[in-house]
């Protein structure tokens, strides 16, 4: 195998792209969390029912609903509030990476026989095939997790017969290599 050189050129909206796909876009539409909010959407309702009949009522049937029922919002709250937490984590170090992603003015990898080097500006990070870990090859981009770093190559970021081309190689050099290789074409 020859070397082969493919230069990169990221655009933060391509990584938003591949990061805030199927909903993480949102805190109110990430699957992680609309659970809960709609959980204690759902436990509010349900107790401010039980408190009205209970101030209608006469009869104390409806306390005990009442309770346990704000207890399960309280609950629901609070891990509704540990997700919202996560999640902001989550996008917080998303947009870090972006950003960092997007500041470099060279970006390109260089595949031969025994590796795979990423180089970005100054920086070079260099990878034994057999050192990577897993491979995940979808439409819109290509990630690859290395023994120190992981990688993510949107399609975007380079022409589609590089794309088609870094695909190939990563099919032929790491199928037989990694025991579990995700998702490739």
């Amino acid at each position: 195998m020859e070397e082969t050189t493919i230069d990169l050129h990221f655009r933060p909206k391509d990584f938003r792209e591949i990061y805030y796909s199927g909903g993480k876009a949102s805190i109110f539409t990430y699957s992680g969390t609309r659970m809960y909010l709609l959980l204690t959407i759902a436990g509010a309702l349900v107790s401010g029912l039980f408190y009205f009949l209970s101030l209608q009522s006469d009869s104390i049937n409806f306390i005990v609903p009442c309770v346990l029922s704000v207890i399960v919002t309280l609950i629901c709250f609070m891990m509704l509030i540990v997700a919202m937490i996560r999640y902001c984590e989550w996008k917080r170090s998303v947009e870090v990476f972006i950003k960092r992603s997007g500041s470099y003015k060279l970006n390109k990898i260089i595949l031969n026989e025994a590796c795979i080097q990423i180089i970005q500006d100054k920086e070079q990070n260099i990878e034994k095939w057999e050192s990577l870990n897993s491979v995940n090859v979808q439409d819109n981009f290509i990630s690859i997790t290395g023994s120190a770093t992981n990688y993510i190559f949107p399609a975007k970021s380079m022409q589609p017969v590089e794309f088609e081309l870094l695909t190939t190689i990563i099919k032929e050099r790491i199928t037989n290599k990694i025991p579990e290789v995700n998702d490739l074409k």
